[in-house]
């Protein structure tokens, strides 16, 4: 993970994530470095073409992201353990690779 912009006590902003993408045929993985966020802190929105987190709590986190519409934002799954932050965003079937059958003429 690379380093999390730290927030400035004084104003009390909300902390960027660090965050690493992956992608692989069938779907996106995002992890984003939240330490000290449990799971009810934590909330994602999806509204047009856009992945927005925002957390509560002691440690505030905000971060959007900017969707291809390759993805399926109905199949969007979250995991928080030990200080990650895990976002599988799977791609729709009509953008996934698929092996095309040839028949003998």
């Amino acid at each position: 993970m690379s380093n999390v912009a730290l927030k400035n006590p004084e104003t009390n902003l909300p902390r960027i994530p660090a965050a690493d993408v992956f992608e692989s045929d069938d779907a996106v993985r995002i992890v984003l470095d939240v330490p000290g966020v449990s799971a009810d802190e934590v909330e994602l929105t999806v509204e047009a073409d856009e992945l927005r987190l925002v957390t509560s709590g002691s440690r505030r986190y905000h971060r959007t992201f900017r969707l291809a519409d390759t993805i399926d934002t109905d199949g969007i799954e979250a995991t928080v353990a030990n200080g990650l932050l895990t976002l599988d965003l799977p791609k729709a079937a009509s953008a996934r690779p698929r092996r095309l059958s040839v028949n003998a003429g």
